[in-house]
C-alpha cells in the first residue's frame, strides 16, 4: 500500500481509509499507512478528534476508529439520555413517541454532540429527551446526531402489574400521588423480558404521551421482580418517599 507524508494527507484521506476498511482500525494503523511519525502524530490525533467530533467516525471503547454507515436515509427519532460515561460518552434508548421505526430491545445508541449544531443550543443531560437522527454501525449498535434538545421526559413509574377480567395489563403504581393506572401495549407483552407476565410484578414504566381522552398508556423499561426482593423494596421506597 502507498504511504504519504502527512502534510499530504487531508481529513478526507483518513475518513476514506476508516470507512474502506473492513473492521475497526488504530491510530497506530492509520500512521502506518500514510508513513506518519514522530511528532506529526499529534496532528494525527486532533484530526481525529475532530472527525469523531463532526460525527463522520466513531470512536470504539477500545480508542479505534469505525466507519459511520451513512448509504441510506437516516431514521429520525426520539431519544432518552440513559448514561454518560465516565470518558464522556452519551448512551440513549428510543423512546416510543410514535415514530414508525422499531428498534431491537437490546440497541445501544451512543450520541454524539457536534458543535456546529447550534439547533442543539446545549448538551443534553442524563434524563433528557432529545429528537436526533439514527445511523446503522454494526449490529445492535447505532450512531445518533442530536438535532433539539426537548428536555426531560416525565419521570418514571413504578409499579405492579395486573389484568382485568378482559385481559388488558396494566400498571398499579406504588405512590398513591399517582391517580392514573397505565396500560402495557401488546408489543411489550409479547416481548416481555422474563417470560410471560405475571400479577403483582414489580415494573419500571416511562409515561408516554397521552392522545385525547382515555387510560392512559405507558413503555415497559424493566422488570425488577417480586415485592419481597431485596432490590424491590430499596426500589420502592426510593420512589414513595420521593430520593429519585
Amino acid at each position: 500500500m502507498s504511504t504519504y507524508e502527512f502534510d499530504c494527507v487531508s481529513k478526507d484521506d483518513i475518513e476514506t481509509f476508516i470507512n474502506e476498511a473492513e473492521q475497526a482500525v488504530s491510530k497506530r494503523d492509520i500512521a502506518n499507512v500514510f508513513d506518519i511519525k514522530g511528532q506529526a502524530r499529534i496532528p494525527l490525533k486532533k484530526a481525529l478528534k475532530e472527525l469523531v467530533a463532526e460525527g463522520r467516525i466513531r470512536q470504539t471503547a477500545g480508542k479505534t476508529y469505525e466507519k459511520i454507515d451513512r448509504s441510506e436515509s437516516p431514521a429520525v427519532s426520539a431519544l432518552v439520555i440513559t448514561d454518560i460515561t465516565t470518558d464522556g460518552d452519551i448512551l440513549a434508548r428510543p423512546i416510543d413517541d410514535g415514530f414508525d421505526h422499531q428498534w431491537a430491545d437490546d440497541a445501544q445508541i451512543e450520541v454524539n454532540l457536534d458543535p456546529r449544531n447550534k439547533k442543539a443550543k446545549r448538551a443534553p443531560g442524563l434524563g433528557d429527551k432529545v429528537l436526533a437522527k439514527i445511523f446503522y454501525v454494526r449490529e445492535g449498535l447505532y450512531f445518533a446526531e442530536v438535532i433539539k434538545v426537548l428536555g426531560a421526559p416525565k419521570p418514571t413509574v413504578l409499579g405492579r402489574l395486573a389484568v382485568d377480567s378482559q385481559g388488558v395489563w396494566y400498571i398499579q403504581p406504588v405512590d398513591r400521588k399517582e391517580k392514573d393506572d397505565y396500560v402495557l401495549s401488546q408489543a411489550d407483552l409479547d416481548t416481555f423480558p422474563k417470560g410471560k407476565p405475571e400479577a403483582g410484578l414489580l415494573v419500571e414504566v416511562q409515561p408516554l404521551p397521552q392522545k385525547g381522552f382515555g387510560v392512559p398508556h405507558a413503555k415497559l423499561l424493566n422488570v425488577i421482580g417480586r415485592d419481597d426482593d431485596p432490590r424491590a423494596i430499596s426500589i420502592i421506597a426510593i420512589h414513595e418517599y420521593g430520593l429519585r
